[in-house]
């Protein structure tokens, strides 16, 4: 038997995306830092993004610029599980993950800062400027 899709869940001001319990099981970059969570899921970071723990200050937090390769630091992510994995509808998305780190991307004024995708032509873009296009087969 199939196993169904992921389904978004939708609200006011955001989607909660279907990467609850999954696991990082890669850790990629090259003009990106992407994120491929058991095989199901891709988060493709195309901007700078913070990382830090969710109980930091914003001082401790560590910038991944993946234009100049400073990424290193979210290979701590590898083997992690994503406890939470939102999308506001302002273009911002906030991943938590298992060890307690706190992923952020801002949408970016020229380009589209991320992409995540999942099976079920599941594809979520953060446009440049601000705000979501959000596709997907069952939702």
């Amino acid at each position: 038997m199939d196993e169904a899709p992921p389904m978004l869940a939708e609200h006011d001001d955001h989607w909660i995306l279907p990467f609850q319990g999954l696991t990082v099981t890669q850790v990629r970059v090259d003009s990106a830092f992407e994120l491929v969570l058991d095989g199901k899921g891709n988060v493709r970071i195309e901007s700078t993004a913070t990382l830090g723990r969710a109980e930091a200050d914003v001082s401790e937090q560590v910038v991944l610029d993946p234009e100049h390769q400073h990424v290193a630091a979210g290979l701590v992510l590898f083997d992690t599980v994503v406890m939470m994995a939102v999308a506001a509808t302002s273009g911002s998305l906030r991943l938590v993950f298992s060890g307690g780190h706190v992923l952020r991307v801002e949408p970016d004024p020229h380009y589209e800062a991320w992409t995540a995708s999942a099976p079920g032509g599941l594809l979520v873009v953060s446009l440049p400027g601000g705000g979501l296009s959000v596709w997907s087969d069952h939702s």
